[in-house]
C-alpha cells in the first residue's frame, strides 16, 4: 500500500476512533454513566422536590445522562442542562431547589418554570458562575428580586415574570452586561429608577409589563438611550403618563425596535407618527387623540398596529396603503369617521381587521374579500350596501361581526363565525351553512329572514351560541337542533314557528323567552299543551273553536225558547180553557189505569214463570 494510501487510512481510522469516543459521552449513550458525583447531587436535589405524579420517575440508573429534563456535555459527561419545565405536562413539581445543585458547577441552564415552587429564590443560585439561563417563570416564587442575581454575569436569559416578586427592581440588574432577554410582567414590583438599563448594553428583549414606572422620573430617557440591539419593548400597564405632554419625541419613534407595546397606560396628546422601522405596534388604551398620522415612506415594515380604545378620530389616511406588509389592523372604539380608502384594494395581505364602535360608513372595498382573511370586525358603524358576496371565497375566515350596519341582501353560505345582527339581510339562511361544524357563535338576530331553520342544523356540534330572533322564520324547530349539546345560549324568540319543541338535550332547559313571539309552538319549555300530532291550537283553530261555540250557544238558545214557547202554547190553552183542562185531565187519568193494569198483568206473569 502506498504512503498516500496509508495516510488516508490513518486519518480514517483517527475519525472512526473519535466519532466513537464523542458517542460514548453523548447524553442517551448505554455504555457511559454520567459522573457520580453529579448524578448523587441530582438524587438529593430529587429527595427535596414534590412529585406526586411521579414525574421524575425516570430518574434512577447510574447514567443520569439519561434521565429526563437532563442535558449533559458530549465531550465531558458533566451535566451542563436541568430543564425540568412543565409547559407540555401537566405533572407539576413543587418543594425545594436544593443547594445540592451546587455541586453541578459547570451548570449553564435551569428551566424550573410552570411549576408550583414557592418562597424566595434560594440564595445559592446567585453562585451558579457558569448560568447562562434562569427561568424561573410561572411559578409562586415570592419576596424582593434578590440582588445577586446581579453576579450571574455570563446570564443571558432572565424569565422571573408570573411570580409574586414585590418591592423594588434591584440596580445590579445593570451588571448583567452580556443579557439578551429580560422578562418580569404579572410580579407586584416597581422600578423608581431604569438606571441599571443603561448597563444592558445586548439587550435584545425587555417585557416590563404589569411593573410600576409611575414615580420613575428617569423613564423616558432611559427607554429612549436603549441599546440599538433592542428589538422588543413592552411597557403595558405601567401606570405612565406622556411627561412631555404632548407628541412622543421622535428620538424614541425613531428608535430601533421591531416591537413596541405601550398599551394599557395614560399617554395622551396627538399620537406619534406611525414610525417605519416598527413591525409590531401596540398602543391601546390610552388616551392618544386627532388623526393617524402614516408615514410617506414606501417601505413601511409594520406587520401588526393595535390603536384601538383610544380617541382618535379624523379619516383613515391613504398613506395606510404604503403598509404593504400590514395583516393585522385594530383601529376599533374610536372616533374615526369617512369612508374606507380604496387603495386598501390592493393590500391582499390582511389577515385581521377590527374597525369595531366607530363612526365609519361607506362601502365595503374589496380587499375585504381575499381569500387570507382570518376575522371581520365592523360592528357599530354606518357601513351600507349590499352584503358582499365574496366573502364566501374566504375560506379561512374564523370571526365576523358586521352587526348594528345597514347592510342588506342575502347571507353568503361560507363564513365560519359570525354575527350579523342588527342589518337588513333577506332570504333564506342557506342549507351550506351547516358545513361549518367549526362555528361556535352564529347571530342573524334583527333581521329579515325567511324560510325554514335548515333541517341538519344539528350538524354544526360546536355551535355554543344561536340567536335567530326577530326575523320571520316559519316552520317547525328541526329535530336535529336538539343534537347540539354543548348549547348553552339559544334564542328563536319572535318568529313565526309552529310545532312541538323537539324534545332532548337540553332544549326544554331554556327559559320561555328563548321561544316566545312564536304562537304555533307548543310542549316544554311553554306553557301550551299540543294536540294530536303535536300540533298546538293557534290562534285560527282557537277563533274556528270560538265560532263553533257562538253557534252551540245560539242553537241551544233557539232550542230552548222553542221548548218555552211550546209549554207555553199548552199550559196557556190549559189555563184559559176549561173545557179542555178537562178533557186533558180525563186523558191524563185514563192513560195511567191502562198503565197501572199493564203494571199488574205484567208481575203476575213473573210469578207464574218462577212458579213454572
Amino acid at each position: 500500500m502506498s504512503s498516500g494510501g496509508s495516510l488516508v487510512w490513518l486519518i480514517w481510522f483517527i475519525l472512526c476512533v473519535g466519532t466513537v469516543n464523542l458517542s460514548l459521552c453523548s447524553p442517551g449513550s448505554n455504555n457511559t454513566s454520567c459522573l457520580e458525583v453529579e448524578r448523587q447531587a441530582l438524587l438529593k436535589f430529587k429527595e427535596g422536590l414534590y412529585d406526586p405524579r411521579h414525574r421524575l420517575s425516570s430518574w434512577h440508573g447510574e447514567d443520569c445522562c439519561r434521565w429526563e429534563g437532563i442535558g449533559c456535555d458530549n465531550q465531558t459527561a458533566h451535566v451542563v442542562k436541568l430543564d425540568l419545565n412543565s409547559w407540555h405536562t401537566d405533572f407539576y413539581l413543587g418543594g425545594t431547589v436544593g443547594s445540592s445543585l451546587l455541586d453541578l458547577k459547570h451548570l449553564y441552564y435551569l428551566n424550573l418554570s410552570r411549576n408550583n415552587f414557592e418562597g424566595p429564590i434560594p440564595p445559592f443560585i446567585g453562585s451558579l458562575s457558569e448560568l447562562r439561563h434562569l427561568d424561573l417563570s410561572w411559578n409562586s416564587f415570592g419576596g424582593p428580586i434578590p440582588p445577586f442575581i446581579g453576579s450571574l454575569s455570563e446570564l443571558r436569559h432572565l424569565d422571573l415574570s408570573m411570580n409574586s416578586f414585590s418591592g423594588a427592581i434591584p440596580q445590579q440588574l445593570g451588571n448583567l452586561s452580556c443579557l439578551q432577554y429580560f422578562s418580569i410582567w404579572e410580579n407586584q414590583v416597581n422600578a423608581k429608577s431604569l438606571k441599571w438599563l443603561s448597563g444592558l448594553s445586548t439587550l435584545q428583549h425587555l417585557d416590563l409589563r404589569d411593573v410600576n414606572l409611575s414615580e420613575s422620573s428617569d423613564w423616558f430617557q432611559m427607554i429612549s438611550t436603549l441599546p440599538t440591539t433592542l428589538s422588543t419593548l413592552w411597557l403595558v400597564n405601567c401606570q405612565l403618563d406622556n411627561q412631555i405632554r404632548g407628541m412622543l419625541p421622535l428620538s424614541f419613534t425613531s428608535s430601533i425596535f421591531g416591537v413596541v407595546d405601550l398599551s394599557s397606560n395614560q399617554f395622551e396628546g396627538p399620537l406619534p407618527p406611525i414610525p417605519t422601522n416598527v413591525y409590531i405596534l401596540y398602543l391601546q388604551g390610552n388616551l392618544f387623540s386627532g388623526p393617524i398620522i402614516f408615514d410617506n415612506h414606501e417601505s413601511q415594515t409594520i406587520e401588526l398596529l393595535d390603536l384601538s380604545n383610544n380617541s382618535i378620530n379624523g379619516i383613515i389616511s391613504p398613506n395606510i396603503c404604503k403598509s404593504h406588509n400590514l395583516g393585522v389592523l385594530d383601529l376599533s372604539d374610536n372616533h374615526l369617521s369617512g369612508e374606507l380608502p380604496h387603495c386598501l384594494e390592493n393590500l391582499t395581505g390582511f389577515l385581521v381587521v377590527k374597525l369595531a364602535n366607530n363612526n365609519l360608513h361607506g362601502k365595503l372595498p374589496s380587499m375585504m374579500l381575499h381569500t387570507e382573511l382570518r376575522a371581520l370586525q365592523l360592528k357599530n358603524n354606518n357601513f351600507s350596501g349590499e352584503f358582499p358576496s365574496s366573502l364566501k371565497h374566504c375560506k379561512k375566515l374564523a370571526m365576523i361581526d358586521f352587526s348594528q350596519n345597514n347592510f342588506h341582501g342575502n347571507i353568503p353560505s361560507r363564513i365560519y363565525n359570525m354575527d350579523l345582527s342588527n342589518n337588513s339581510l333577506d332570504g333564506e339562511i342557506p342549507e351550506s351553512i351547516v358545513n361549518l361544524v367549526e362555528l361556535q357563535s352564529l347571530n342573524l338576530s334583527a333581521n329579515h329572514l325567511t324560510g325554514k331553520i335548515p333541517a341538519k342544523i344539528g350538524d354544526m356540534n360546536s355551535m355554543l351560541s344561536l340567536d335567530l330572533s326577530r326575523n320571520n322564520l316559519t316552520g317547525p324547530i328541526p329535530s336535529s337542533l336538539s343534537e347540539l349539546n354543548f348549547l348553552g345560549d339559544l334564542n328563536l324568540s319572535f318568529n313565526n314557528l309552529s310545532g312541538r319543541i323537539p324534545t332532548g338535550s337540553q332544549l326544554q332547559t331554556f327559559n320561555d323567552t328563548s321561544y316566545e313571539g312564536n304562537y304555533d309552538l307548543c310542549g316544554p319549555p311553554t306553557s301550551k299543551d299540543c294536540l294530536g300530532h303535536g300540533m298546538p291550537r293557534s290562534p285560527a283553530s282557537i277563533n274556528q273553536d270560538n265560532t263553533a261555540d257562538e253557534e252551540m250557544l245560539w242553537l241551544f238558545l233557539g232550542v230552548m225558547l222553542g221548548f218555552i214557547l211550546g209549554c207555553w202554547m199548552v199550559w196557556g190553552i190549559l189555563l184559559f180553557k176549561k173545557d179542555w183542562r178537562i178533557l186533558y185531565f180525563l186523558f191524563l187519568d185514563e192513560l195511567g189505569d191502562k198503565v197501572y193494569v199493564a203494571y199488574v198483568l205484567s208481575m203476575r206473569r213473573l210469578k207464574v214463570m218462577k212458579r213454572n
